[in-house]
């Protein structure tokens, strides 16, 4: 099968390029930056949503387009509201535009469990809007489409932007931990391996036009990963809690809000172990560092 990835050379883009390269499909991974590295079923290809040309020709001969491309930095989307809505609505806009006369088989649309919430900036606000179009180009133009609401996602190769890998980084660094809110809010941390195992399994057709929460099955409170972390580190890093804002919480609680569409969950038989995968990040960042 000849899958298209825009946004396929970032973090959740190449993890799961990689591993449906894996399975034996022809990747074809259409980004603004070049990915490190391309397997051997892999080709890169230069552009963005925003190159009607570029797009056409990327989208010859594709079965499936996973659409990963999207301002996802929470910091910077509230920064720079306008930007943010132009890139991630319009974009996809302009995906469909292209897609809705072709014979494309599915849009898998990267979503998030925060879509829901109350809190999460102009990000959240721009998958929320980004959900409701794709449901309408469905309803419209038979365009078969998932909807991925991903968890809270780490990994080794995650930047400094992610949520753990910068934790993990300012521990290592400065001996320090800040964290908006008290501790007590609950996180489901996905492990990047599971996820991608978990998005391919949505290529059954059981998932056709279906919101899916891609998240792990270890609830926990953010101050015990963090003290989890600070034993893992030696003991010796110092954890601070701020003032809470809303924007930096994304939820209060739980990203779990009930809808009419609420998202089916996909379970594993193995889910990564929460202190291995930190073991992981903690190594990823170090030779980071070097």
């Amino acid at each position: 099968m000849k899958v298209l990835v825009t946004g396929g050379s970032g973090f959740l883009g190449k993890s799961i390029s990689d591993y449906f390269s894996r399975k034996g499909h022809e990747i074809l991974i259409f980004d603004k930056n070049e990915p490190k590295e391309l397997l051997d079923n892999q080709v890169f290809l230069e552009g963005d949503l925003f190159d009607g040309k570029k797009l056409n020709e990327a989208l010859k001969g594709i079965d499936i387009v996973l659409h990963f491309a999207a301002q996802a930095d929470i910091d910077h989307s509230d920064e720079n509201p306008a930007e943010t809505l132009q890139n991630n609505i319009q974009g996809t806009i302009n995906l469909l535009e292209q897609v809705k006369d072709s014979n494309l088989k599915r849009l898998f649309f990267s979503s998030s469990v925060y879509v829901n919430s109350k809190h999460g900036s102009f990000y959240g606000v721009s998958k929320q809007c980004c959900e409701k179009i794709i449901e309408e180009y469905s309803r419209k133009y038979g365009i078969d489409f998932t909807i991925l609401r991903y968890g809270s996602l780490y990994g080794p190769q995650a930047n400094e932007f992610n949520s753990i890998s910068n934790i993990i980084e300012s521990a290592l660094k400065n001996k320090k931990i800040e964290r908006a809110g008290d501790g007590e809010e609950i996180r489901e941390y996905v492990f990047i391996d599971d996820a991608a195992e978990m998005t391919y399994e949505t290529l059954s057709d059981e998932y056709i036009n279906k919101h899916i929460f891609i998240s792990g099955n270890q609830q926990i409170k953010v101050k015990d990963l963090l003290l989890m972390l600070n034993e893992i580190l030696g003991g010796n890093i110092e954890i601070l809690y701020k003032e809470k804002n809303n924007d930096e919480l994304h939820y209060g609680i739980t990203p779990y809000s009930f809808k009419m569409n609420s998202a089916k969950r996909i379970a594993l038989k193995n889910f990564t172990d929460l202190g291995d995968g930190l073991l992981q990040v903690i190594q990823g960042v170090s030779e980071r560092k070097k």
